[in-house]
């Protein structure tokens, strides 16, 4: 099989870095840092952890936290500003995830107490 594409290519507007804290729906604040396009970050409820990397405006993530450990997406807007995210957990489809939705609140990374801020 081959796959060829013809055309011009379209120019992307690369995404600022998103790096911050967040205020979600998701039971508590968030940290997020990102270097390049990879991703860490933590949440201050039951001591979530984040990791992941960044492809345009969507991060493809896998958090954890003492109550499981799943997959997400989230999808940042053209600013950088606000988000909407799915999630779920692995391999366990009686656990239904859910959106997740929130807004940044700073421009500083935050910490938690589980979390050493490292990429």
């Amino acid at each position: 099989m081959d796959f060829r594409v013809y055309g011009e290519p379209l120019t992307e507007t690369p995404l600022s870095d998103i790096s911050g804290t967040y205020t979600s729906d998701y039971h508590s604040d968030f940290h997020l840092k990102q270097q390049g396009t990879s991703l860490t970050g933590c949440y201050e409820w039951d001591e979530g952890i984040l990791s992941g990397n960044m492809e345009g405006r969507v991060a493809r993530l896998t958090w954890e936290d003492n109550y499981g450990r799943g997959p997400g997406v989230i999808v940042f807007s053209s600013d950088g500003e606000r988000f909407l995210g799915l999630w779920w957990y692995e391999g366990n489809e009686e656990l239904q995830g859910e959106i997740w939705e929130g807004r940044k609140q700073s421009p500083d990374v935050g910490s938690c107490p589980h979390w050493d801020g490292g990429v």
